[in-house]
This record gives C-alpha cells, sequence and structure tokens, in this order.
C-alpha cells in the first residue's frame, strides 16, 4: 500500500468536485440513517441500510481514490482511531441489548464520522497540501472501517451488497467507454441500466451474476450512436 510523504504531488480538486462529493457523501448519509433508524428493523430497513452503507463507502472511497491511492485501507480489521474511548464508545454499543437504541447509536456514529468527512474535503479546497490529503484518507478509512462494523453488528451481507452495487455501477460506462453526467458532475444512468439487486445479496449473502450491459434499447429496437446521443442531449447531460 502507497503512502503520502511531504513534497508527493497533491491533486488539486475543484469547487464544483468539493461540492459534488460533500453533497454525494451527505446524500448517502442521510439515506443510510433513515433506514437505520426506521421503527421496524423489516425487509425494508434492512434493504435500505445496506444499500446506504454500500453507496457511502463507495462514494468516501472515490472521494479518497481522486486524491490519489495514498494509504487507502482495503482491509476488513475494524480500527478505532480515537484510542480506547472509540473502542469503549464500540464496545457498549455492541453489548446494548435494545435493537433499537443500538441502531440509533450506531446512526449517530456513523453521522459523527461523515460530518468530520466532509469538514475535511471543504477544508481541502482552501489548503490542499499533503497534510489536508493525508486527513481525507485517514478519515475516509475511518469511515469506511465503520460502515463495515455497523454491517458486521447488524448481521448484513456487506460484502455481497459492496459487489451488486459495485457491479451495477460498472454497467453505466457503455462498450465505447463512454459516461454520462449531469451538469453537478454526477455519474448518471444510462438508458437500460439495471440496478443493483440488494434482495438477492441480503437473501443469500452473495452477489447476482449480471449480464454484461450491452447497447440500450429504445421501443424494443437497439438505439443507434445518433439516437443515443439525441437521448443524452434531451436529459440535459453531457457525455466524457
Amino acid at each position: 500500500m502507497a503512502s503520502l510523504t511531504i513534497g508527493d504531488p497533491v491533486a488539486i480538486m475543484s469547487r464544483k468536485d468539493i461540492k459534488l462529493r460533500v453533497r454525494l457523501i451527505a446524500e448517502e448519509t442521510a439515506e443510510t440513517i433513515r433506514a437505520l433508524t426506521s421503527p421496524e428493523w423489516n425487509e425494508e430497513a434492512k434493504l435500505g441500510t445496506l444499500d446506504g452503507l454500500c453507496d457511502l463507502v463507495y462514494v468516501s472511497a472515490g472521494t479518497a481514490v481522486s486524491r490519489g491511492p495514498w494509504g487507502y485501507n482495503t482491509g476488513r480489521t475494524l480500527k478505532f482511531e480515537g484510542g480506547d474511548n472509540a473502542f469503549h464508545e464500540w464496545r457498549q454499543i455492541v453489548r446494548e441489548k435494545d435493537d433499537t437504541l443500538k441502531r440509533v447509536r450506531l446512526a449517530e456514529y456513523l453521522a459523527k464520522e461523515s460530518r468530520t468527512l466532509c469538514r475535511i474535503v471543504r477544508s481541502f479546497g482552501i489548503m490542499p497540501d499533503v497534510s489536508s490529503a493525508m486527513e481525507i484518507n485517514d478519515s475516509v478509512n475511518a469511515l469506511n472501517d465503520l460502515c463495515f462494523g455497523v454491517a458486521c453488528v447488524l448481521k448484513l451481507p456487506f460484502d455481497a451488497g459492496f459487489m451488486e452495487v459495485q457491479n451495477a455501477n460498472m454497467s453505466k460506462r457503455l462498450k465505447s467507454g463512454a459516461v454520462f453526467h449531469d451538469k453537478g458532475g454526477k455519474l448518471r444512468k444510462p438508458p437500460g441500466f439495471v440496478g443493483p439487486d440488494l434482495k438477492y445479496a441480503l437473501k443469500h449473502g452473495k452477489p447476482k451474476k449480471r449480464k454484461p450491459f450491452t447497447v440500450p434499447t429504445m421501443n424494443g429496437t437497439r438505439m443507434s450512436d445518433l439516437d443515443l446521443l439525441a437521448y443524452v442531449k434531451q436529459q440535459d447531460w453531457k457525455i466524457v
């Protein structure tokens, strides 16, 4: 795993990129917390939580990778950057017998780590140096470790869910290599896109086999390049 040291080049985040990253992290955190704190811990709540955790890891890891893969943690060991106090807090949450209260406390922990990452990403735009880049990596590692820990505590199949999300997201790129972005820079779903089957992941504990993404169709007819361009233009997207 590469490390970041003084003197290494640091990629600059544009204001647009910073705004997008913070918005995505905040949106996915809110969706996760909404599902996590549902009054009933039913299948819908479990699916929403699994979806949110996987998406949150995806967008936060993307933030780190966009700065460079220095020190990014791909392991599966839950780390406690806050030392003994953080470990004690986590142990108390895990031992909580009231399931509803346990989920609320997990949501609070998740919100705290997410706010920290958003704050650091914003500060990177003000002072894009090596120290700030390392802070982003550390914060992303902490948040992603926590997402994995939450999934473990709630017995959710994180790996299977994440692979479903990964496979679905990779299908957003057409065979030509083109991808669609909206004006805010967010990757859009192309026509014919099939989302992740998290119900399958939740039930079987593994991702569903996915057919390779093909050229989309419109009204049952294979789209030509010109039709596709017209569709994208109509949606006010851009191809990159």
